[in-house]
């Protein structure tokens, strides 16, 4: 782990990948599995909430994991987020990390319990969306393939997109057959880090597999001026290739580490 300032640093570890264990994966286009601004409140600080992955519109039943993308909204001072199997106790662990007013997002890979739940933690005031963006389970069909990183898209210099995202916009880029990873029709998903570079306003980044309508969701949230990343898990669609969309102005960076199939 490098670091080009001084800071401390914490590692939780949540999973890990083998070729003679565990179970496969199936990725998706990404579904809303909770949203706690429909019902306008935010959660209060020490608030838990259950929610069910396995469900219509979620994971089918005989998951046993869930890939996530947990959002935290409008909160009222610095804290953070735990997700984790509802059948275990708390862990001493955050799955993000907030600070009065900001928006936050990350990826989260987190087991199942029994029922196909999660339990989501907040300890401070604000309020949280989760997506679902794949699963893991005897009955999933990829597995996963690290590659040496690389970069796919640069916009500022023309990296796979050239020229900073407009307001909206919604642009391909092909991603079956670079760096590593298999032509379309074997490529199933890939996993990178989304960055918004100098973004012009506070927005989002979508990443689907070239859907039409663009899906309701999100995988990175930015603020005016501020960088911002994630890791995504997506699909690709049947051409390899990612559709990003911005709704508002910024440069965008894809990082690929590895992929699905």
């Amino acid at each position: 782990i490098y670091s080009n300032v001084a800071m401390e640093l914490v590692v939780d570890l949540f999973g890990s990948y083998a070729s003679d264990s565990g179970v496969a994966y199936e990725p998706m286009a990404a579904a809303r599995l909770y949203d706690s601004r429909s019902v306008q409140s935010p959660l209060a600080a020490g608030t838990m909430v259950r929610i069910p992955v396995v469900r219509s519109g979620g994971a089918p039943a005989g998951a046993t994991a869930a890939a996530l993308t947990v959002h935290a909204t409008n909160a009222v001072g610095g804290g953070y987020v735990t997700v984790y199997p509802c059948s275990t106790t708390r862990p001493v662990v955050s799955s993000l990390n907030t600070v009065s007013g900001s928006s936050v997002t990350n990826h989260v890979e987190v087991a199942l319990n029994g029922a196909g739940e999660i339990c989501v933690y907040v300890s401070n005031a604000m309020h949280v969306v989760v997506d679902l963006s794949g699963w893991f389970g005897t009955a999933a069909t990829t597995r996963f393939y690290a590659v040496p990183p690389f970069r796919a898209v640069d916009t500022r210099i023309g990296t796979g997109l050239s020229g900073a995202f407009a307001a909206g916009a919604d642009r391909a880029v092909t991603l079956a057959g670079s760096g590593g990873l298999p032509a379309s029709g074997t490529l199933r998903a890939v996993m990178a880090e989304v960055t918004a570079v100098d973004p012009v306003a506070a927005g989002y980044i979508t990443i689907h597999p070239c859907l039409s309508p663009v899906p309701g969701v999100s995988m990175v949230r930015y603020v005016s001026g501020a960088n911002a990343a994630n890791v995504v898990a997506s699909p690709d669609d049947a051409s390899g290739r990612w559709c990003i969309t911005t709704s508002a102005v910024a440069h965008v960076l894809v990082d690929v580490s590895g992929y699905f199939a």
